[in-house]
């Protein structure tokens, strides 16, 4: 294989370091980006306990107003 000219090993190596310096931005953009995807799964596994919880919740007070409710034409008037 002939020797490459200084001018050509140099454009070479100049475009190497530049792909190189592109990799490194693009590996701690992909870092930085796992960890908002991390952040917000932890985010939405809170929402979904939470909205769970709230439905437990509304559900109990549902059957405790169903409960106390009194049907009317058996309550009696508070004159009696």
């Amino acid at each position: 294989m002939p020797a490459l000219p200084d001018d050509s090993l140099k454009a070479m190596q100049g475009r190497i370091v530049e792909l190189e310096i592109g990799l490194t931005h693009q590996q701690h953009l992909a870092a930085q980006l796992d960890e908002v995807v991390v952040e917000q799964t932890r985010q939405l596994m809170r929402l979904e306990r939470s909205m769970l919880q709230l439905q437990r919740q509304l559900k109990e007070l549902r059957g405790d107003q169903k409960e106390r409710q009194i049907d009317p034409l058996e309550e009696r008037p508070p004159h009696y």
